[in-house]
């Protein structure tokens, strides 16, 4: 059946009836699109969740992507099908950057600093692979302000601008560096290369998830530093039936002293490879947790793990409550920390 055939003269919008030229040219996007957009339902979300479930990993996941740039069919049916990043682990679309992480593992990441430009890049993986085909997730800029450091926050690795529709948010620090906030640009996947306006900045600026305060101990640059994590964005209730809507607390994990080695030591299961007053391990403090006593499990779990596996590399993992964006920002903190060398 040809096009004339098919649509006619005539095309009616409401009650009002628009008069097409004789001879109608529709351009093969509108027909490809056309086809597509009329597959079976049923059809439709066997296709697309064959694919989320084949398509685990990247780059091959860049295929789930593609299925919801087809059309509004599929898109729609592509986020319905698609499970959220804390009931599968996998990172999909742009907003997943800013979803809690899973519950019972963490998710492994890397940063790699690059020292002459400020930039701090993150990947999705256990470490930096030959081929260079590593998952890139968010960046980072330092830069320096009358009241000390800040970082700039961006989906991607040459754009750090607060008028870029890639700017995801910020950690800013006090004057003396130890104190930081996390300024989270909200409604990502809304404003994905979109433009925004003056208020819309406005807004982002004053939108404090969390503060972090780093803390020399008595023994000063000889002793671990203790970390302090008030998370504004997220209650005890997330943690816990029946937990309260105070704000999660994390801190550092304490290390034990290790005769042998001279050294503050922690346990982060072979991936820090380098000792360093960087490395941590957060996790919740106990007196979160309402007045119930948390099992010795939960006041183990490991929330965030932050650590230098070589020379300008360092592995985060992280998982629930904490999104990648969180995770970063509270990492970088260790970046802009003048109390850290």
């Amino acid at each position: 059946m040809g096009i004339k055939q098919r649509f006619g003269n005539i095309f009616r919008k409401g009650t009002r009836s628009l008069i097409a030229p004789a001879h109608l040219v529709l351009s093969p996007e509108i027909i490809q699109q056309g086809q597509w957009a009329n597959l079976p339902p049923d059809l439709l979300q066997d296709i697309i969740q064959s694919i989320e479930e084949t398509e685990t990993s990247w780059p091959d996941r860049a295929a789930v992507v593609y299925c919801a740039s087809v059309c509004k069919s599929w898109r729609e049916t592509t986020k319905e099908t698609v499970r959220t990043l804390a009931e599968c682990g996998r990172f999909t679309f742009p907003d997943s950057l800013k979803h809690p992480g899973p519950r019972n593992y963490p998710i492994q990441c890397f940063i790699i600093r690059e020292p002459t430009t400020s930039v701090y890049r993150l990947y999705l993986g256990r470490s930096p692979t030959e081929d260079a085909d590593d998952k890139f997730l968010l960046s980072a800029k330092k830069f320096w302000t009358l009241t000390g450091p800040e970082f700039v926050i961006s989906l991607v690795g040459d754009d750090f601008s607060r008028a870029s529709g890639t700017y995801v948010g910020s950690l800013r620090s006090n004057f003396l560096g130890n104190k930081f906030t996390i300024y989270d640009n909200q409604h990502l996947s809304r404003r994905y290369n979109a433009k925004k306006s003056p208020e819309s900045l406005d807004r982002c600026k004053n939108n404090s998830v969390a503060t972090i305060s780093h803390e020399l101990s008595v023994f000063r640059a000889r002793g671990p530093r203790r970390i302090h994590c008030v998370m504004n964005s997220i209650t005890v209730s997330s943690m816990k039936e029946g937990g309260g809507k105070v704000p999660v607390v994390l801190k550092n994990k304490a290390p034990r002293w290790r005769e042998e080695s001279q050294a503050w030591c922690l346990d982060f299961k072979g991936r820090v490879l380098v000792a360093s007053a960087k490395n941590f391990q957060l996790l919740e403090a106990v007196d979160t947790l309402n007045k119930d006593v948390p099992q010795p499990a939960e006041q183990e779990k490991i929330i965030l793990q932050f650590g230098k596996f070589g020379k300008d590399i360092f592995t985060m993992d992280y998982q629930y409550p904490l999104s990648a964006f969180e995770a970063f920002a509270i990492c970088l903190s260790n970046f802009g920390c003048k109390a850290i060398p």
